[in-house]
């Protein structure tokens, strides 16, 4: 294993004996591949051109069958470390076009410790970058724990100045989104590191987590804030990218200190916080967006004025008085009439439910207190009642509601848990995938 000296900011929950190689990116060459294996293999990856068919899928599924003893010929000839013999026959030309996805395939189909076992050895065997960054790739659709692991620990070891280049930032974002896609815990596990690692580093990792959709990582992505000026730009452009699955979920303190980015000099990162806040319904942000309309850059203004619009779903025209009165008189709606709707759905009226549902719908600054306060009807004896709120709550688009949810989701004996189960996936959104990266230099 690793001394945490040697990664720095990384430490690793890695017990490297079951992948049965010796520790990880330890002072080790690649082993050469058994002959018999890695003849087996050229074999399966060279085909007849005189054959009509050609399976991808069933190529993958007889190199998997090899077992433990593909692992190291399956990675050595995927970079390039295996000397193709001179085929008898011509080989099919779909085979060598597919030759990548179907060792990429088969690597991720195979024996887990095995084939970290081999990625463990190539690490440590080559200071070459781009084979480290291939085995980056590997490791992403490898998936688990321990591959996050080995993907952050080759991060981190890399110099600081390649961190800064688009090369690197590609492969590595690609890696952990993928990760974090397939296990969304996994993401949690690298949304703590924005705030120790070095900053251009820290940006890889965040962008990663906005390619993988990480809506649950926000708050932790969040107090990455106020340690360097690109960081920050880049926490709060992924913040307005997750904002609106993050919407609700984010903690008083955190929302705070997003908010005190708009007090910043740099306009671009004042113009992400603002579409930020905005996205995310932060109802304590409308008064500082409307001081905004009086800034002296008409890009500021601009930005501010888009804000406003979004979070409040109001028209008005940009004017800080105007915007002024009219959050003055939702602050008295909130004060006033919150309590009372709160008191009437303590005990449902089933006729006036929906009159109720369309005054809180209509106060969207407020959304997460109204939708807070519509969820207490959750609790009422008749289940109609609980479904319909179910069913009217993903209009709020606030995840504020989630623990209320998750109670009757879990519980079998509630009469709405399949109501409250299909509420929690509407509040989730479409499945989340890996987007294609948007690293820059």
């Amino acid at each position: 294993m690793i001394a945490a000296a040697l990664l720095g900011w990384v430490t690793l929950a890695v017990d490297p004996a079951p992948c049965g190689a010796g520790p990880m990116l330890a002072a080790s060459a690649l082993q050469e591949p058994a002959p018999g294996a890695l003849d087996a293999l050229w074999s399966l990856l060279s085909p007849r051109a005189d054959q009509t068919a050609f399976d991808e899928a069933a190529l993958v599924r007889s190199i998997v069958l090899l077992g433990p003893v593909a692992a190291r010929p399956a990675l050595a000839i995927h970079l390039g470390l295996a000397e193709e013999p001179e085929p008898a026959h011509e080989v099919d030309p779909r085979a060598l076009a597919a030759r990548p996805r179907i060792l990429l395939a088969a690597l991720a189909g195979l024996p887990r410790a095995s084939v970290l076992a081999a990625v463990d050895d190539a690490l440590a065997g080559s200071d070459d970058v781009d084979r480290r960054l291939d085995l980056c790739r590997i490791l992403g659709r490898l998936g688990g724990e321990a591959a996050l692991e080995r993907v952050l620990a080759t991060a981190a070891l890399l110099e600081p100045i390649q961190w800064e280049r688009t090369f690197v930032q590609v492969p590595l974002q690609e890696a952990l989104a993928t990760l974090a896609v397939a296990d969304p815990a996994l993401g949690a596990r690298i949304a703590p590191r924005v705030r120790t690692a070095p900053p251009p580093l820290a940006m890889i990792l965040v962008r990663a987590l906005a390619d993988a959709g990480a809506a649950e990582a926000a708050s932790e992505i969040a107090r990455g804030l106020g340690r360097d000026a690109r960081l920050d730009l880049c926490v709060v452009e992924t913040l307005t990218v997750l904002g609106a699955r993050a919407a609700g979920s984010l903690p008083p303190p955190v929302l705070a200190l997003l908010r005190r980015q708009l007090e910043a000099r740099d306009e671009r990162l004042v113009r992400a916080t603002s579409s930020a806040l905005a996205r995310l319904g932060d109802a304590e942000s409308a008064e500082p967006l409307a001081r905004l309309l009086d800034a002296r850059s008409a890009d500021v203004r601009n930005a501010a004025q888009a804000a406003l619009k979004l979070l409040t779903a109001a028209s008005l025209p940009p004017e800080r008085a105007a915007w002024e009165e009219w959050l003055e008189s939702e602050r008295r709606w909130a004060a006033e009439r919150l309590p009372e709707i709160a008191a009437e759905l303590a005990e449902p009226d089933a006729a006036a439910l929906a009159t109720l549902i369309a005054e809180l719908a209509a106060h969207r600054l407020h959304r997460h207190q109204a939708a807070l306060t519509l969820a207490v009807a959750l609790g009422a004896e008749d289940p109609a009642i609980a479904t319909l709120v179910c069913a009217a709550l993903p209009r709020f688009g606030s995840r504020a509601v989630v623990p209320a949810l998750l109670a009757h989701a879990q519980d079998e004996s509630s009469p709405v848990q399949a109501a409250a189960e299909a509420t929690l996936r509407a509040l989730e959104g479409p499945p989340r995938s890996a987007s294609p990266p948007s690293a820059g230099s």
